[in-house]
């Protein structure tokens, strides 16, 4: 399970860090990733995601 935000708040009006700018997703840009169920992800398509919040079990 993902424990960010559940067992600390989330950082919040913090300026961005060399790895976020990395791992920052791009509209119009595909992204050649498998959704992973163990990270919250349900289904992925060309237009929506579905997602889980931190507290599915």
């Amino acid at each position: 399970m993902e424990y960010s935000g559940l067992t600390t708040k989330y950082p919040i009006k913090r300026p961005l860090t060399e790895l976020d700018r990395e791992r920052q997703l791009h509209q119009g840009k595909p992204l050649q990733a498998e959704p992973a169920y163990q990270l919250s992800v349900i289904r992925a398509d060309d237009e929506f995601l579905e997602l889980t919040d931190k507290f599915y079990a």
